[in-house]
């Protein structure tokens, strides 16, 4: 609702700021926040401008709403969830061991292993956002397998790969006949994935034809194959990510906001390794013993210098560049010793270079007794 700046009507919104029982406000705005079609709050602004809010279209102001709904249903939904999820509670020993490759001592990655704790018990939609290589699928299938759903599959389906033309029967199938080249019918990820879960990677890259029918699967749970006139039911939890920013894509027309908000009911983010301090230290680590175990080395170390080396680099491409990094390394440094012990010194590794490129230089050996801590992997 919007409120002209001549109104003789008082502010409906005074007094719900405390001290502040009469704000002197030329402008205000009220947004009602709806989940489920159910009324949870209200989002009010004002202005001391009587003009404040000319810019903004009831259109642009309608999707505010949405996004602003989406984020206060999520906290109200992880509230109830944490109260749901006891300190101590005991998970699956498969779940365990998955959370468990996410390796990492920072607050980021421990606050990220609360919050797959306390939803993967639940069947909540959950939207994983990060940049590109920081694991978002790792902790999809950490989600997965702390689920009452683990035991059955967990269907995976990169949407950046999907050609628009063929999309629709991936997600759904299609019967014999359906379009040219439709010789024989074909299950869809929907169906594959009946009683498990559901990750669509990339979900950004869908295309708008697709989100509405995908919106129809996630409010009724009903699949349509192409070609097809019957429906048939499925039981499904859908686990979506993205390295774009959802909110801009929303705002721009290129995502629907109520697809948006089925899929952000609980939104998780990772964490980009250039934030995570000390752990690319023990990532580093797990990748020179993966790969000594691979390549059938002796052993294989990192000087201390390397170390300073790898965290002060930025990795833009995250735990991927930093796993081919190590291993491009090895390969290197083992081409000039292939026997006995490998130590990896700073030629060997990534470094900054004007414009932030990365060029990896030769690499270098020497004999060294600096140990590598061994981890798990969080690819």
């Amino acid at each position: 609702m919007r409120f002209p700046a001549d109104s003789e009507l008082p502010d409906p919104y005074d007094g719900l700021i405390p001290e502040h029982e009469d704000l002197k406000v030329h402008a205000c705005l009220g947004l009602p926040l709806f989940a489920d079609q159910n009324l949870i709050g209200a989002l009010t602004v004002d202005g001391m401008d009587p003009h404040q809010f000319d810019g903004f279209s009831d259109e642009e102001l309608r999707l505010i709403g949405v996004l602003a709904s989406g984020a206060l249903n999520n906290a109200l939904l992880l509230e109830q969830l944490e109260k749901q999820t006891p300190e101590g509670t005991v998970q699956p020993a498969i779940a365990r061991g998955v959370v468990g490759e996410m390796i990492g001592r920072s607050a980021g990655i421990i606050q990220l292993k609360k919050e797959i704790d306390i939803v993967a018990s639940s069947d909540l939609n959950v939207l994983i956002t990060g940049e590109t290589g920081v694991g978002k699928e790792l902790v999809a299938r950490a989600i997965h397998a702390g689920s009452a759903r683990a035991a059955s599959p967990l269907i995976y389906l990169n949407c950046a790969a999907l050609p628009e033309s063929v999309a629709e029967s991936e997600l759904f199938g299609h019967v014999k006949g359906a379009f040219t080249g439709a010789i024989h019918h074909r299950t869809g990820k929907f169906e594959m994935a009946d009683n498990g879960t559901l990750f669509l990677d990339e979900i950004g890259e869908l295309p708008l034809a697709l989100q509405a029918k995908l919106l129809r699967v996630l409010q009724y749970g009903d699949i349509q194959r192409v070609g097809d006139d019957r429906s048939q039911r499925v039981d499904v939890r859908v686990l979506a990510a993205t390295n774009r920013d959802m909110r801009q894509q929303v705002l721009a027309g290129e995502f629907r906001a109520d697809l948006f908000h089925r899929l952000s009911v609980f939104p998780l983010h990772v964490p980009p390794l250039r934030e995570r301090g000390g752990d690319i230290a023990l990532l580093a680590g797990f990748f020179c013993e993966q790969s000594r175990v691979k390549m059938g080395l002796k052993q294989v170390v990192l000087s201390e210098a390397a170390r300073v080396q790898l965290a002060q680099y930025g990795w833009p491409g995250n735990i991927r560049e930093l796993e081919h990094a190590i291993y491009r390394a090895i390969v290197l440094a083992r081409a000039g010793h292939p026997q006995g012990e490998l130590v990896l010194l700073p030629p060997a590794l990534p470094a900054f270079w004007p414009g932030g490129c990365c060029i990896p230089r030769a690499g270098n050996l020497t004999s060294n007794a600096s140990f590598c801590q061994p981890a798990r992997s969080d690819r």
